[in-house]
């Protein structure tokens, strides 16, 4: 299935200029790349599915809370988040590495968002291991 329409978001011009070389290279018309920090992040329309990739643990504690709202908002009302992150402990922390989390501490995380979180395994699709890969659920109340 493809997507009818993609919003790629990052605050990296160099990484949007490597996520458009891969888009021409697939000859791929329906995606487009915005570089935007989330705090500054507008968009008048949802989605049925966000996708975050290893940006969680980037954000301190404080500003995680925010950054899930955010994230959420952005989903239709049976809406689909798909996150990604190291499992702490497992890959070495680093510098840019705010705020890591264990398997449990995740799952509380996501769950005061989310009513329902499955877990894939990563490695299905192509994330290496000791990353956890959640799929959460907006449920209609």
């Amino acid at each position: 299935n493809k997507a009818k329409q993609v919003v790629g978001i990052d605050k990296s011009q160099e990484a949007i200029n490597f996520a458009e070389q891969k888009r021409v290279k697939m000859r791929n018309e329906n995606i487009q790349y915005m570089i935007c920090d989330i705090d500054n992040l507008i968009l008048n329309q949802k989605f049925d599915t966000v996708v975050c990739i290893e940006m969680i643990e980037h954000v301190t504690n404080m500003e995680q809370h925010k950054f899930m709202l955010k994230l959420k908002g952005l989903l239709n009302p049976c809406g689909v988040l798909l996150v990604t992150t190291p499992i702490k402990g497992i890959w070495p922390t680093t510098e840019y590495h705010l705020s890591e989390f264990t398997e449990q501490e995740f799952d509380l995380f996501l769950h005061q968002y989310f009513e329902n979180v499955t877990y894939n395994n990563p490695e299905e699709f192509k994330i290496p291991k000791g990353f956890i890969l959640a799929k959460c659920e907006n449920v209609l109340q």
